[in-house]
């Protein structure tokens, strides 16, 4: 039996070194998802926070995904974080059921991707409700590497698991019900605490009773800090009048009345002042010959999260395209509406959840086919003129047009009043010649003229009737030109 083994050994020995170099290059090129928590044991009532870690040291990680199950008989999740996570594209938001008692996500690592031990994916709050051990545990996962190829290359899923105890109730004082009440903080300048805002010097305001005797308060980045017993005086609002930078920021206020302090009031404000990161604004081949241009875009924002794009085709309206994606790199796709051939620009905006602006523009060109509307636009430049001149020309004919009829209309109106001038005139010459004339003939009735007054007779007679028949004439040419 030894001389069997002894002959078998160098075999064995080789299957075993086989086995272990296959062993240790599959352990070097596996990643793992884990799940840890901060403490072993915790009370009914606690927060327990859950971190959901990945760890890849050998090899870089590109995409991963998960399912993490909790027991819904004795844990609750109250809240999800993706702040400080590894994961800058999210391909689902994380998510969770405390019906079913699952807390899924799933999301990209941008190039080059992600190769340490214990990188953050997210924060995972649940309340403990009941008394008993507590297991965490992954129901599914996956992790890709960044080869291109989206080899996969999870290596394992995790676990944690914890004592959940009875809630120890504290003694309380026989003051603590005289105690003031939390306090209530409101902020004019960051009125939402779930939103972003672009303003560094934060105010916030606060109302308090007669009873109150000492008001303390504080700002900082942490949100359980606490307070001296110190009185700042009983003010009722305090401005930070020092440019805060860019994060999350807790205001801390508490009030004291003869019984003692009330408990801490916590205000969060979220700043972010920096404008969105303009990745890239790409033309998409459209796949049949057109007057439209698709483009697809991408923004990065690293604190708030891009909120949406605005875009403005030449000198068009700006307009708004809204993203679904709460993620910090936002895609979108963009078609314009149709176009005239030739040269055209295109403004795009991101605008993050703060309002910061990012501005990027680029130029583009419309190969479609000509339309009579397209050759009319281009040679505008040419035919524009001319039809420029020919609208002068006509506004001048118009013109000259009114002002001749406007001055006929004031010669007919002027020759008008010269014929009832003229008239009148003759009518009186007239009637003082016929006088005359009726004077000399009363005269012959009673006597014989004289050869004097018969020759004046008979002139004043000629003339009237000549001066007649030449002023009628005149007024009947003078009717014919304006009639003309």
């Amino acid at each position: 039996m030894t001389s069997i083994f002894k002959k078998e050994l160098p075999i064995i020995a080789k299957i075993l070194t086989a086995f272990i170099l296959f062993g240790w290059s599959l352990s070097v090129q596996a990643a793992d998802l884990k799940v840890v928590t901060d403490h072993k044991t915790y009370r009914v009532g606690d927060i327990v926070t859950a971190r959901i870690l990945l760890s890849s040291a050998d090899r870089s990680a590109n995409a991963l995904s998960g399912v993490l199950s909790f027991p819904t008989d004795k844990l609750q999740v109250v809240s999800l974080s993706k702040v400080g996570s590894i994961i800058n594209m999210w391909v689902k938001d994380p998510n969770f059921s405390n019906l079913t008692g699952q807390v899924s996500f799933e999301g990209v690592i941008l190039n080059p991707g992600f190769t340490g031990s214990a990188g953050q994916v997210i924060l995972v709050n649940l309340k403990a409700k009941k008394t008993g051990t507590a297991m965490l545990t992954f129901a599914a996962g996956s992790i890709l590497a960044n080869d291109g190829q989206g080899t996969s290359i999870l290596g394992g899923l995790g676990q944690a698991s914890f004592t959940i105890g009875q809630a120890v109730e504290a003694p309380v004082p026989a003051v603590a019900a005289k105690t003031p009440a939390l306090p209530v903080i409101n902020s004019p300048t960051h009125p939402d605490q779930t939103k972003w805002f672009n303003n560094q010097y934060p105010e916030f305001t606060w109302k308090f009773t007669n009873d109150i005797t000492s008001i303390n308060f504080s700002l900082d980045d942490k949100k359980g800090s606490s307070l001296s017993d110190k009185s700042k005086g009983l003010v009722n609002n305090y401005s930070h009048n020092q440019a805060l930078a860019d994060g999350r920021w807790y205001f801390h206020l508490k009030f004291k009345n003869k019984s003692g302090w009330s408990p801490i009031a916590n205000y969060l404000i979220n700043i972010d002042t920096i404008p969105p990161e303009v990745l890239s604004i790409e033309e998409v081949k459209l796949p049949a010959e057109t007057n439209k241009a698709r483009f697809a875009m991408s923004a990065f924002d690293s604190l708030s999260g891009v909120d949406h794009f605005s875009l403005q085709i030449d000198q068009s309206e700006l307009q708004t395209l809204n993203s679904t994606t709460t993620a910090t790199t936002t895609l979108v796709t963009f078609d314009t509406p149709n176009l005239i051939t030739g040269e055209h620009s295109l403004l795009v905006q991101a605008v993050d959840k703060a309002g910061n602006i990012a501005s990027q523009q680029i130029s583009f060109t419309i190969n479609g086919p000509e339309t009579f509307w397209d050759r009319l636009i281009r040679n505008l430049d040419i035919i524009g003129p001319i039809i420029l001149l020919l609208l002068i020309l006509i506004l001048i004919s118009v013109w000259i047009w009114q002002r001749t009829n406007l001055l006929k209309d004031r010669i007919s109106k002027g020759v008008q009043r010269t014929e009832e001038n003229l008239h009148k005139a003759f009518d009186l010459i007239h009637q003082d010649l016929r006088d005359q004339i009726e004077l000399l003939s009363e005269a012959k009735t009673k006597r014989r003229l004289t050869l004097v007054e018969r020759k004046i007779m008979k002139t004043l007679q000629t003339d009237l009737a000549e001066a007649e028949k030449f002023i009628k004439k005149d007024i009947e040419n003078i009717e014919k030109q304006i009639e003309k």
